[in-house]
This record gives structure tokens, C-alpha cells and sequence, in this order.
């Protein structure tokens, strides 16, 4: 929205450098599994295949479509959903055992996204094992999985307090590998905008390939750490964002924060339908039974509205003195 009256530093530090979008970024969406570990949330099969059906419609790249290894009905709704062909890359959770993987092959999946812990508290403690081992396994669990014609995306979880050494050493598993990427997953939400963006950096000086990014919300950054890690400008991105935000503990980078985002602030050309966010809201609020806040942001009752004589005085006169997005781009 260029305007002679209003001036952009987003823009700025695109054109100075200081900013450089990457090649490309796809919508991946995660409500049908992270939104579903949200405490009380339960989506019925019905519900999950009514949700992946607006996303498509919507233009979202891939979808997380289900973890088929939870049970018999999960994963007849994995089946469902992917056999509906929807159109976006269809993405399946399993942990590092190959009876998971074995039931992703099983419901023919795009891509399988491994739970990898990548942090000494989380392979030592969780899994019992060492760096040696796990590695090995790890090799063996990628190979495998690619062999039976399904990607592999290394999700590394709880990189964020994982040792940079350990974490290169998961990723090279990958780096020779064709449909493999990388997922950097911020379990806990301890990254920062700049120390998501160093993180990826570091990761960028041998990893050509995709890079997922999935960042948690405990401190209110998800969704500024997402579009910050991307701003060195070198290669793809696949942006891990939910419906509301929703997911475990305080939930993930929302679809509508992330999109409008992108379109709005960094002029960013993604395929993705904003009219259709507040249907997708709607949807996910009925689902869920989690209630939109009314100031949340793009989606929330208040987003629009104004009270103060001063603010309602600027809006009649002209939208843009107290909104910064048109809200024909949303409705």
C-alpha cells in the first residue's frame, strides 16, 4: 500500500538490505495436530476433514494432516483427508521409531516429520541415548522413510536450547538427501526475533534446502521470531503457523498474524486467500471451543473498531491514519 503520507521502514530495511526476503515461503499449517494439543481440545473426524477443506480453498502450501500413529481412528482420518486430495503437500507427525513411519507409508504422506529431539535434556533424558547412537539411528530412520518414497522433514525438537554443534551434526543427516528439509522447532518459545534469525543464519552456511519453522508463542514472539529468522533472504521457508494460534501451552504463530503479515508489512507475494481468514477463525473458534479474544490481531471483534473522538474523527476522514490494513484485503 504505497501512500506519499506515510512513511515504511519495513521497506526500508528491505531496500537497505538490513531485510532481504527469501526465495520462497509456503503456508504450512499445523491446526489439525499442534491445535489439537491445545488442554481440552478434541477435533472429530468430520471436523478435521470440514478444516482441511477450507485450507485448501484458502491456498495454503501443506497441511499437517494427522499423527496416524495415535490411534486406528486418527489414522483413518489421516487416510481421509490425504485421500480427498486436496491439493497442498499433505505432512505426518511420527517419533523416531520406524512402526511410526510405517503407518505414514501406510496412508501415502507427502512428508514425514520427525519428533527428533535435538537437545542433550531432551535425547539423554527422553530417549536415553547418545549422540553416537542417536545419529545412527537417526541415518537409518531418514533413509529408510525416503526409500518408501515419503519426504522427510528432521524436526529438531527443542533446538532452541540444543548445542549448535549437535544440531548441525542431526541436519547433515539430511543435506545430501533429496526431499529432505529441515524443521527448527522453538519447543518452549526462548528464541528471540534476533537469535531465531542467528540460529537460521548458522544453519544457512551448509543447509541449501527448505527450512521449516516452528515457534512456540510462550512469550507473545512466535510470530515476530518467524518472520525475523527469514530476514538474511537465502533460500525456502516453510512457515509452521495454526488457526488462532492455537497448539500446546500458550500455541504457535498464527495463520492470520503470519499471512497478513507477509502481504500487508513486507509486501510479500503468497498465495494465500486473506478474505478467507475469518471464516477459517470462525471455524476453528466453533471447533474448538477456544474463544477469539476481542482485541486479538487481523481476527479479533475489536480489530476494526474504534472509540476515541480523535481515532473515529481520523477514520472518517481517511481509514489509513488509525488502520494499517485495508480492510477490503480481509473481508
Amino acid at each position: 500500500m504505497n501512500n506519499p503520507l506515510v512513511h515504511d521502514y519495513v521497506r526500508d530495511t528491505i531496500d537497505l538490505k538490513k531485510a532481504n526476503m527469501p526465495e520462497s515461503i509456503y503456508i504450512l499449517d499445523a491446526t489439525l495436530t499442534e491445535g489439537e494439543q491445545t488442554s481440552g481440545v478434541v477435533f472429530s473426524s468430520d471436523e478435521k476433514l470440514e478444516m482441511a477443506r477450507k485450507l485448501a480453498e484458502a491456498g495454503v502450501d501443506a497441511a499437517y494432516v494427522g499423527f496416524p500413529a495415535v490411534s486406528k481412528e486418527e489414522k483413518s482420518t489421516t487416510k481421509k483427508i490425504i485421500g480427498e486430495g486436496l491439493g497442498f503437500e499433505s505432512w505426518g507427525l511420527c517419533r523416531v521409531l520406524k512402526e511410526d513411519i510405517d503407518e505414514l507409508i501406510d496412508v501415502d504422506c507427502d512428508m514425514a516429520s520427525f519428533i527428533a529431539p535435538a537437545s542433550r535434556l531432551h535425547y539423554q533424558k527422553r530417549l536415553k541415548t547418545n549422540l553416537d547412537d542417536y545419529l545412527i539411528r537417526l541415518e537409518e530412520l531418514t533413509t529408510y522413510t525416503l526409500e518408501h518414497g515419503i519426504g522427510v522433514s528432521l524436526g529438531l525438537e527443542d533446538a532452541s536450547r540444543a548445542e549448535m554443534d549437535d544440531v548441525k551434526k542431526i541436519a547433515k543427516i539430511g543435506e545430501d538427501k533429496e526431499k529432505c528439509n529441515l524443521l527448527i522447532t522453538d519447543t518452549v518459545g526462548t528464541f528471540t526475533p534476533s537469535s531465531a534469525r542467528y540460529f537460521v543464519d548458522e544453519l544457512r552456511e551448509f543447509w541449501s534446502k527448505p527450512i521449516a519453522l516452528h515457534f512456540h508463542d510462550d512469550f507473545g514472539m512466535a510470530t515476530a521470531n518467524t518472520l525475523a529468522a527469514v530476514e538474511s533472504g537465502k533460500g525456502e521457508y516453510y512457515f509452521y503457523v495454526t488457526i488462532n494460534g492455537i497448539g500446546e501451552r500458550c500455541g504457535a504463530a498464527s495463520l492470520e498474524e503470519t499471512c497478513t503479515a507477509l502481504k500487508v508489512l513486507y509486501g510479500y507475494n503468497i498465495k494465500f486467500d486473506l478474505t478467507k481468514l475469518m471464516e477459517l477463525s470462525k471455524l476453528v473458534e466453533k471447533h474448538s471451543s477456544i474463544p477469539v479474544i476481542p482485541p486479538k490481531a487481523i481476527v479479533g471483534l475489536n480489530a476494526f473498531t474504534h472509540e476515541t473522538g480523535p481515532h473515529v474523527h481520523g477514520i472518517l476522514i481517511d481509514p489509513l491514519t488509525y488502520e494499517r490494513i485495508p480492510i477490503d484485503r480481509l473481508a
